[in-house]
């Protein structure tokens, strides 16, 4: 009687331990990240982004920032991917369109609070774009790389002609030079977004123990390398022309008044 009580005792031993697991696994789980937290790291996710283009140039980054939107819209209802999205978009474009700030305080004679202001309407604009995939993606689509890459280039796409076209800050630009630019001949800039954003996502899915996403990074890899290895265009032997570029020297206020015209 006393052993059977033991080991009835050590069976519900472990099967509290199992739900409590169970339970702390999904207490932590991105899905139940506090919604605030997650604004604020879609933010940061996004600002991140314009780090892997030129002048800075790290490039891995381009893997990881639409890799870390992919995983924190897991299991979000619509409207929340909405506000996510918003705010990755905001974060991508306050960072990567800062520079206009030059040019709408110092040349557009714009105080530096309002300049500030249109910065951010910019940002909130373009940040739309993110926002509406987003809801798509969670409205319409099931969860994987495979339907979240190819949403990611309708975006990319869509920002080519829509408002008249703001065609900035797509993914591929950053991997130039750096091995899956390969693509590039092929398809443009829109292949090398979609293998960069779906190699991101693989890993995320790889991380959650789905290893069956490991074999694609690997040829995806693969063949990106492959292309690269091919020669496009060849060298015609003719001679070759020289051209030189000067730059005016002209402060960009006075570039465009009539009386420097003459003169520039």
């Amino acid at each position: 009687m006393g052993k059977k009580q033991t080991t009835n005792q050590k069976i519900g031993a472990t099967a509290n331990y199992s739900v409590h697991r169970q339970n702390s696994k999904a207490r932590w789980s991105i899905a139940n990240l506090p919604m605030l937290i997650g604004v604020i790291a879609c933010l940061l996710a996004g600002a991140m982004l314009p780090l892997a283009f030129a002048p800075y140039g790290l490039w891995p980054i381009a893997f990881v920032s639409p890799a870390l939107l992919y995983l924190l819209l897991n299991q979000r209802t619509p409207l929340q991917a909405f506000v996510l999205g918003e705010a990755y978009g905001f974060g991508l474009w306050a960072v990567g369109a800062f520079w206009l700030f030059t040019s709408i305080h110092q040349f557009g004679n714009t105080s530096t609070p309002l300049a500030l202001v249109m910065i951010a309407f910019v940002a909130l604009v373009m940040g739309l774009f993110n926002a509406v995939g987003a809801w798509a993606y969670r409205r319409f689509l099931p969860e994987s790389p495979l339907t979240f890459a190819p949403l990611w280039i309708v975006i990319e796409w869509t920002k080519t002609w829509l408002f008249t076209g703001f065609p900035w800050l797509f993914v591929g630009y950053a991997l130039l030079g750096h091995g899956l630019d390969g693509y590039a001949p092929v398809a443009g800039v829109f292949a090398v977004s979609a293998v960069v954003v779906l190699i991101g996502c693989a890993t995320v899915e790889v991380f959650r123990r789905r290893l069956f996403w490991i074999l694609p990074i690997i040829i995806l890899v693969g063949v990106g390398i492959g292309l690269n290895q091919l020669r496009w265009t060849t060298l015609k032997d003719s001679p070759a022309l020289s051209v030189s570029l000067i730059q005016g020297n002209i402060p960009q206020n006075l570039k465009w008044l009539t009386e420097y015209r003459q003169k520039t």
